[in-house]
């Protein structure tokens, strides 16, 4: 049972969005363009932030609705719904590290590295749409 069906169909909206524009940049922006102009990095750096937050978000409504543990950190959360398998280990352990790299972004702004926000979007929006296909089957499945 899902607590609100609502909040998490509007995170997984958002999320949704936020990866089709990631998936768009991610084909039209090679690492020399990228590296080389802060107006790409911007570009991308709201919707991978934002990406991840959602997920974030979404992972700590699907421990309160689950009865988890209380996730310490934003990465623990995804451990959270691993050990109450929920979701598969690997895929929680790469999730937590997304919520370590969202850290960076919104923490250390004045230090970002570029070429790991490049390697970023290359890398991790496979495991945010994964993500989004395993809340949008727990939604599927509230409603049967």
């Amino acid at each position: 049972m899902v607590v609100d069906p609502a909040i998490l169909a509007k995170r997984l909206e958002l999320l949704r969005r936020y990866l089709a524009s990631l998936t768009r940049y991610r084909a039209e922006i090679d690492r020399e363009t990228f590296e080389a102009s802060e107006d790409h990095q911007y570009q991308v750096l709201f919707p991978l932030t934002a990406a991840i937050q959602s997920c974030i978000d979404i992972a700590t409504h699907v421990c309160a609705e689950e009865g988890t543990r209380r996730p310490e950190s934003y990465a623990d959360a995804f451990r959270a719904l691993a050990e109450g398998r929920l979701l598969e280990r690997a895929l929680a352990d790469r999730l937590a590290a997304a919520a370590r790299a969202r850290n960076l972004y919104v923490h250390r702004y004045w230090a970002l590295d570029a070429a790991r926000i490049y390697d970023e979007l290359q890398q991790r929006l496979d495991d945010l749409s994964a993500f989004a296909t395993w809340v949008a089957q727990r939604l599927a499945d509230s409603q049967q």
